[in-house]
């Protein structure tokens, strides 16, 4: 048995160490993530044991350990996936890039007829490579349980903790019904986001804005401002604003790829020349400046324009995708 009184000098010492741990591991595993495209349904969740949590597993399980950093969870990281298409990748992404210890797929554990959701457990430290690091060789002792599953899946844990129901056999008879129906329902969420996913992603690598006549719609405008615009003006924020721009464009009766098309080449070549002027004057605005704040602004004809990436004006663009689109409507 575990010397309790010396395990909590452990934990009073390497406290902080694990909080600095914790904060350098969710940064990386975010890079990680985002360089693969995959989303995530909230921020990737972290927590540190408390000493009582600590104390009643390491009893309760009668855990022989001498150091409190010996314990599996004693540090532990969630990451909750919007889709389910994604798991795989994420997957993928820690075999490859972390030191895993250990993996358990908590839908091994279930058989065809019993309710109950699935997700990854992993045992992980940082890899060789991350540790050479002067910044991360500190924490070459530490590992971490981190825990990967779907928005769907995360619900189930979720409510079943809260129910108390964590395996068919906790659940009265008369309700066990229920129960089932909603575990089928939360894992037909995941299958349905996949095939609307892969049925979107079939409707837009298959047309084409030859279709004149096809209505537009989120997918459909973004072909077409992908396609007709230049690539240097297109911003991250003009996929937010792409609903906001189709209400715009059926507000004046632009309702199909025939109208868009009409718009730009009656107004583009002139909104294009105006763009590339703005940029002229934001750089030339920018190069007498000592130093670029978040009250950058430049006029020009009159007019004052705000800009909060100076990268846009080097590169000789000022407005977006979308920004050139309601420049047209405006002319």
């Amino acid at each position: 048995m575990a010397d309790v009184d010396a395990l909590k000098k452990t934990f009073d010492s390497e406290y902080s160490r694990a909080e600095a741990f914790l904060a350098r591991f969710v940064e990386q595993l975010e890079e990680l993530f985002s360089s693969r495209a995959i989303s995530l349904a909230v921020p990737i969740e972290r927590r540190i044991k408390g000493w009582r949590s600590c104390q009643d597993k390491i009893e309760r399980d009668q855990i022989a350990i001498s150091n409190i950093l010996e314990l599996d969870d004693f540090i532990g990281v969630r990451v909750i996936l919007l889709f389910k298409r994604d798991l795989d990748a994420a997957i993928e992404i820690i075999g490859q890039s972390l030191s895993v210890r250990s993996i358990e797929d908590k839908a091994s554990d279930l058989g065809v007829d019993v309710f109950g959701y699935q997700s990854h457990h992993f045992i992980v430290a940082l890899p060789a490579d991350w540790l050479a690091l002067p910044t991360l060789s500190k924490f070459r002792d530490i590992k971490v349980e981190l825990q990967v599953r779907t928005a769907a899946q995360h619900i189930w844990a979720a409510a079943s903790h809260v129910l108390q129901y964590k395996n068919e056999a906790s659940v009265p008879s008369h309700i066990r019904r229920s129960i089932s129906r909603v575990s089928a329902l939360l894992e037909t969420v995941d299958l349905e986001f996949d095939r609307v996913l892969q049925s979107k992603a079939e409707y837009t690598s298959g047309q084409s804005i030859d279709r004149n006549e096809e209505t537009l719609n989120v997918d459909s405008l973004r072909r077409v401002l992908d396609e007709l615009l230049p690539p240097a003006n297109k911003s991250a924020s003009d996929e937010y604003d792409l609903d906001k721009l189709l209400d715009e464009l059926r507000e004046r009766d632009i309702t199909t790829v025939a109208d868009i098309k009409k718009l730009f080449d009656r107004n583009l070549g002139g909104v294009l020349a105006s763009d590339a002027k703005i940029a002229r004057a934001g750089k030339s605005s920018l190069e007498d400046m000592n130093d670029f704040d978040d009250s950058f602004s430049f006029a020009f004809n009159g007019r004052r324009y705000r800009l909060d990436d100076p990268d846009r004006l080097k590169q000789g663009v000022y407005w977006s995708h979308i920004g050139l689109v309601r420049q047209m409507l405006n002319a």
